[in-house]
């Protein structure tokens, strides 16, 4: 998934269908721009930004919180890794390259994957 929390209108039916159609050990590698930190200077920039962002971004939401969204799904095993990408556009610095395997039945991930 690419920006999927970004741009979804709304992300957790958009991560429940995405678990309906994965497999028990099946994949999710994700890469979002995330919200950033509660009381951060960016994370007020982020708010500020967003209504003109969302008009001028064809839909890209800067200020949703797309990783908290994606740990929260039941089932599913999460490994991300933060980046600060830097630049002009400081509402998009924080971002979150990841894989989320959804558990087998018994409650393990795939013998051959990095998360278990």
């Amino acid at each position: 998934m690419r920006c999927l929390g970004s741009f979804e209108r709304e992300l957790a039916a958009a991560l429940r269908e995405v678990d309906r159609l994965l497999k028990p050990g099946g994949r999710v590698y994700f890469s979002e721009h995330v919200l950033d930190a509660p009381g951060s200077w960016r994370r007020a920039v982020q708010q500020s930004v967003n209504p003109w962002w969302s008009v001028a971004a064809a839909g890209c939401h800067c200020n949703r919180d797309s990783l908290t969204a994606i740990r929260a799904v039941p089932g599913w095993e999460v490994e991300h890794w933060t980046f600060s990408i830097g630049g002009p556009l400081v509402w998009l610095d924080r971002f979150e390259v990841g894989l989320a395997v959804k558990r087998r039945e018994g409650g393990g991930v795939s013998d051959s994957h990095p998360i278990s």
